[in-house]
């Protein structure tokens, strides 16, 4: 592992030669918050635990598989492939990029090794940010940086923070902006646009799930992850697995693939998916139909060889003393707790009291929350920790275990829960939560009929009534209401809608709803936040858009119904055989 004197002399050349352009001394910078946050983080980027590798981190560039962001806007009708291999690959066009992906597709990942490489190169001062802190912080983003950084400890000057900002002499990597809540982001947005417009000499990427406002930011080019093709998931296996006994098992899974000819368009054409199905092939081979058991299997993998692929035979005593049963009833409710609290980083002091009232309301649960925590972090390696904060090692297994406790809900308890899971879904503003998508998607799955009649449904109905509201709020001058409204009831309906389908139907849903959103005509922008107004959306709808939307719905409502009818007609004749 690379020690921390030479991390640190590498980090230091950029920062000592921009400090020298603006006539700043080099000693007041060489031991300051911004140069250990550097190194802390380079180390954090290099080093990784995945799913693949969990009890020790490995060098990120022994396994990085470069993945390929797509730009749909470079030529009309064309999409343009934008592979990363340095550090200013990503800024050939522009000094601001978004980049959208789904769960799992690999966003922070690259910035990991965007971080590293622009750290190596020597050129950059890279800085990397989790938004998802922004979260409890009351200042403005320019302050949580220059709080970061501490840089009214390191000048006498009293401009010295923006003279440093204003050199260009950084790349910010901003992760995760879908993860902060909706009023938050609208927050965010606006005080990233104006720190953009003051220090615009830097280059920025953002990373989040699509939709989320972010992508509107007229200085931002937007790209997007493509999915892995099936050269890519060949070449990725490889890249996971390069030593000696990975090769074979390489070799196992390719053959395996190549021979059982498996739908490469489910699965595997996702980063963290296909790295669980790497986990899993030795005890099980063939890809299941649907998420939930694929999931089902990582979690019974992680239980039966709770080490990584380079001690297979290897497992890890559990020191809390629970079993699998049990474990799973302690991480279902402490999950489903953590979806509603929206809660995906948490400390120990969080940890313990939601154990503890888990164990109030299991009596015959009995563990240590230490012992357990050790467990989660060490055999099972389901959860990480970074500084004070833990989180699962991904946001879908966590969806997963709170996907599967309400499922195993009594009727009048689910009914309960789906009324507050809408609640959340649907907020007080009257805006769609993104970030419960892959959460719903999988109870579609565990528990179809519920999920439909008590929580799906009722989202149909609100998404029908607010098109009455659309071309009102369209042909209107209140700009900001506009744009909420199109983002909303729009753009993230766009992203969402096949998400609210079973996953066999996607694709014909896809393109039924493609020629519908073709109806929305997304003419430009105007920004003016810099000015206290809002960013403007010059958009038309065809007058048609609202009424075949819900022709759409309604028609889907109808046959979602026709199979719980003939799943209770099929239940019903098979008890009329006992």
């Amino acid at each position: 592992m690379m020690k921390d004197k030479v991390i640190t002399e590498a980090l230091k050349y950029p920062l000592s030669k921009i400090l020298k352009s603006i006539g700043s001394e080099i000693d007041q910078i060489a031991n300051n918050k911004l140069l250990e946050h550097q190194v802390n983080t380079y180390k954090r980027s290099l080093y990784v635990k995945t799913i693949l590798y969990r009890s020790e981190p490995v060098n990120l560039m022994d396994i990085y598989y470069p993945i390929k962001l797509e730009d749909t806007e470079s030529i009309k009708g064309t999409t343009k492939i934008v592979t990363i291999v340095n550090g200013e690959d990503l800024f050939k066009q522009n000094n601001c990029i978004t980049i959208t992906g789904s769960a799992g597709s690999g966003k922070s990942m690259l910035l990991k090794y965007l971080f590293v490489k622009i750290a190596d190169e020597k050129k950059k001062i890279p800085v990397k940010i989790e938004l998802r802190y922004l979260e409890k912080y009351e200042g403005s983003f320019e302050g949580y940086i220059k709080t970061l950084f501490s840089f009214s400890k390191i000048a006498k000057e009293e401009k010295f923070s923006d003279r440093l900002l204003e050199s260009g002499a950084f790349v910010f990597l901003l992760d995760g902006f879908d993860e902060l809540n909706a009023i938050t982001r609208y927050k965010v947005i606006k005080e990233i646009d104006f720190f953009i417009e003051k220090f615009s000499n830097n280059k920025y990427v953002i990373t989040t799930r699509p939709y989320v406002n972010i992508e509107l930011l007229p200085l931002f080019k937007n790209l997007s992850v493509k999915r892995l093709d099936n050269n890519d998931i060949y070449k990725f296996i490889e890249q996971q697995l390069p030593n000696q006994e990975g090769e074979l098992l390489s070799d196992k899974i390719i053959s395996s693939l190549k021979t059982n000819d498996n739908k490469f368009d489910t699965f595997l054409q996702n980063p963290l998916l296909l790295s669980m199905f790497i986990l899993t092939f030795q005890s099980y081979s063939t890809l299941p139909s649907q998420r939930h058991l694929f999931y089902s299997q990582v979690i019974e993998t992680l239980f039966n060889s709770h080490d990584s692929l380079s001690k297979l035979g290897y497992e890890r005593e559990r020191e809390s003393g629970l079993s699998r049963e049990e474990f799973n009833t302690v991480l279902n409710v402490f999950s489903f707790l953590t979806i509603f609290e929206n809660k995906l980083i948490f400390n120990k002091t969080y940890f313990r009291k939601q154990l503890v009232k888990i164990k109030k309301r299991f009596p015959s649960l009995k563990f240590s929350n230490d012992k357990l925590l050790n467990d989660l972090l060490i055999a099972l390696c389901l959860i990480n920790k970074e500084g004070l904060d833990y989180s699962f090692v991904h946001k879908s297994i966590q969806e997963y275990f709170a996907a599967e406790y309400i499922a195993s809900l009594g009727k009048d308890n689910k009914e309960k829960v789906y009324e507050k899971l809408y609640e959340l879904f649907i907020n007080e503003n009257q805006e769609l939560n993104i970030g419960l998508v892959n959460y719903i998607s999988i109870l579609i799955e565990l528990d179809y009929e519920n999920v439909y009649n008590l929580l799906i449904f009722k989202v149909f109905d609100f998404i029908i009534s607010g098109q009455e509201n659309i071309k009102k709020v369209i042909e209107s001058k209140q700009e900001e209401n506009k744009s909420k409204i199109v983002i909303n009831h729009i753009f993230v309906l766009n992203q969402i809608f096949c998400d609210l389908f079973e996953f066999k139907e996607q694709k014909r849903i896809k393109k039924s709803y493609g020629k519908i959103y073709k109806l929305v005509k997304f003419e430009g922008i105007t920004d003016k936040t810099n000015e206290g107004g809002s960013i403007s959306l010059k958009i038309s709808i065809d007058d048609s858009y609202g009424d075949k939307l819900e022709k759409l719905l309604i028609q889907e409502k109808s046959r979602i119904q026709e199979v719980i009818k003939q799943k209770i007609i099929s239940e019903n004749g098979v008890l009329d055989l006992i």
